[in-house]
This record gives C-alpha cells, sequence and structure tokens, in this order.
C-alpha cells in the first residue's frame, strides 16, 4: 500500500460567499511529482495555499506525513508544517547573499553545512556569495528551490515554477528541476496552466475544474483516455468527428475503429482522433484532399478534408512531403475515444480543436 504524504479531504474553501475549493480529494504518495492543471480561477494555487498553511480550509482536513495539519479544529501554522514552497517569482531576500538565502530558517548548528549541500544539489556551489541581483533568472529558480529543501520538508510545492523564464530556458529547467527533485527524494506538488509542462514533469496529473479534480490519472493515461469531452480539449490537441458507437466499436467518416474496452458507447458519438494517431497515405483516389501544411523541422502539421467537410488536422513527421490538392487515404491503427455527441444549433460539431497550430508543434 503507497504511503500517502499528502491526504486532503471533503476540502472546501470560499473568500467570502465565493466557493473556490469544494469536496475536494487527493492523496499524494511519498516521492511522488504531481502536477495541479487547470486554467486561470480552477482553484489550483488556493489549494497549494491551503495545503501550505497559507489559508485556512472552510471544510474539511489535511493530513502531511500522517499528521493533521487543518481541520476537526486544528490549525498547524505554515512553518510547523514540514513544507517547503517555491513562489512563482522566487521571494528571494535582495539583500542576502545566496547562501545566506538558502540557510534562512535554519536554525541547527549544521545549518551551514546543509545550505552547502543544497547548493551544490541545485548546482550552484560556486554562486554562494552573489546577490540575487547578481543572478539569471533560471539560477535565481534554482536558489528558491534550494531554500525550500533546505529544511528536508516533507513535502515540496511550487506554485508555476517557469512562469518568468523564457521558452528556451523553461524547457531545459523543467529536466534540471525533476532530476534535482528525484535525487533529493522530495514529494511534489506543482501548480501549472502548461499542459506541456504538466504531461512531461509529473508522475500523475491532477486536472481541476471550478474547485475539483475532474481526473486524476498518469500523463499516457490522461492523454490518451481523457475523462471529458472537456479535459481532451484542454490537454493536447484533439479532432472530433461525428459517429455512431455499437458498444466497443465506433463508425465515423474515416472508417471504423475500436473503442478501449474500459470506455463502451452506444448511439451518436463525437469521436476524439489526436492528430498524431492519424496515418496519411498517397493515393490518388483517396477521400481525403490536403488543404494546407505547416512544416515545423522536427514534424509538420496539416489540414486535410473528407468529403463531407469535415476538416481534420494531422500530425506527421518532418519526411513527408504531401503539398496542398494531393488527394490521400487516411488511416486510425488503434483505438479511439468517444464521448456523447455535442451540437451546435442543431447541427454536427466536427470542428478540430487546436490551440498551438501558429506555434512550434510538439
Amino acid at each position: 500500500m503507497a504511503n500517502h504524504i499528502i491526504c486532503c479531504h471533503n476540502l472546501s474553501h470560499r473568500y467570502d460567499e465565493t466557493p473556490v475549493i469544494e469536496g475536494f480529494e487527493l492523496c499524494v504518495n511519498e516521492g511522488e511529482f504531481v502536477a495541479l492543471l487547470g486554467r486561470s480561477g480552477s482553484g489550483k494555487t488556493t489549494l497549494l495555499r491551503l495545503i501550505a498553511g497559507f489559508e485556512r480550509p472552510t471544510q474539511g482536513t489535511i493530513e502531511i506525513a500522517g499528521r493533521l495539519v487543518a481541520g476537526n479544529g486544528v490549525f498547524i501554522p505554515p512553518e510547523k508544517r514540514r513544507v517547503g514552497m517555491v513562489f512563482q517569482d522566487y521571494a528571494l531576500f535582495p539583500h542576502l547573499t545566496v547562501l545566506e538565502n538558502i540557510r534562512y530558517g535554519l536554525r541547527d548548528a549544521g545549518a551551514d553545512k546543509r545550505a552547502q549541500e543544497v547548493l551544490e544539489l541545485v548546482g550552484l556551489d560556486g554562486l554562494a556569495d552573489r546577490m540575487p541581483g547578481e543572478l539569471s533568472g533560471g539560477q535565481q529558480q534554482r536558489v528558491a528551490l534550494a531554500r525550500a529543501l533546505a529544511p528536508q520538508p516533507a513535502v515540496v510545492l511550487l506554485d508555476e515554477p517557469f512562469s518568468n523564464l523564457d521558452a528556451g530556458l523553461r524547457a531545459r529547467l523543467r529536466v534540471e528541476l525533476r532530476d534535482i527533485l528525484q535525487e533529493a527524494g522530495a514529494t511534489a506538488i506543482f501548480v501549472t496552466h502548461d499542459q506541456e509542462e504538466a504531461l512531461s514533469l509529473a508522475d500523475r496529473v491532477a486536472v481541476l475544474r471550478q474547485g475539483r479534480i475532474e481526473q486524476f490519472a498518469p500523463p499516457e493515461a490522461l492523454y490518451r483516455l481523457p475523462a471529458t469531452r472537456e479535459i481532451a480539449e484542454f490537454v493536447g490537441e484533439a479532432n472530433f468527428v461525428p459517429g455512431h458507437a455499437e458498444g466497443d466499436t465506433v463508425t465515423c467518416g474515416i472508417g471504423r475503429f475500436p473503442l478501449p474496452l474500459c470506455r463502451p458507447a452506444r448511439g451518436e458519438v463525437d469521436v476524439m482522433l489526436r492528430p498524431e494517431w492519424i496515418e496519411v497515405e498517397a493515393d490518388p483516389q483517396g477521400e481525403a484532399i490536403v488543404l494546407r501544411r505547416m512544416y515545423f523541422g522536427h514534424d509538420q502539421l496539416m489540414r486535410v478534408e473528407l468529403p463531407d467537410g469535415t476538416r481534420l488536422e494531422v500530425r506527421l513527421g518532418p519526411d513527408d512531403s504531401f503539398q496542398p490538392g494531393d488527394r490521400v487515404r487516411l488511416h486510425v491503427p488503434g483505438p479511439v475515444v468517444s464521448y456523447p455527441r455535442q451540437s451546435t444549433n442543431g447541427r454536427r460539431a466536427s470542428r478540430p480543436v487546436l490551440k498551438a497550430e501558429a506555434a512550434v508543434a510538439r
């Protein structure tokens, strides 16, 4: 049985009369890296503040490392919860050196030694005497992480840790952050609105909506089997085409496909097709026509149109050389996922949902 380091049970919180977190349930295992993913206003940061002790829950309980820290008449202040916090703006003391920032809050005789250990852990041991203003954004982030790790907390909480960094640095530091936390054996929860960050870093991702978890799953399961159409649209890119399900199979404009054994369906549905699930073959008699092609170097995004007017986005490798006007045949090799049919003004909805057509695609 997993050893739960954090347990939130029936947790609720309100600002004035506005509910932000309602009936929230979450358990995080020892050594696990969990992402809280959601749009603005979904309750991500509020939940982090409740766990850290910066807010009191309106209802419910929070346990950290087997100790009740909030609820049932108990409220343990932040400094006594064994929680390390990395803030979005790093919150470093500008008048203290790097080493002094890290040892801040350490009171025992081994404070200097411990501060030096975590400084080496985050790869900044040559910058101990620098002031925060002399560091880059990535270095400041690592100092903030070292300060959070120094007291050997039961859990580390990170609030949008990469939001202040440019795209290239953000991608590199994701890997470094994960490696540092793994080497430290830390249990961590981080808040993000970036799907790529959540999928690439976390052991499990909790998708929040209106103060509740809609799905809590490993990244692969979240991406391949979104619990709802809303999650499918939010996490990654997706095409939706109308179809008809008959238990373990579904028929749509591309063909007939199996449904996952755990997700049978019947009746009118919308079929989700991730762009990379669709294979394309050149065929002068093919049923689909290439409308456009966007080349990114490592891959490319192509829009095709079916005879009924349905348009699909297809992600291909870099070597395929289709051009607008080409006729192609489409094939989907594996199971697909379906959701109850959605319609707009009585008309079938088959619009592809893509959030980053003009950005460099994953």
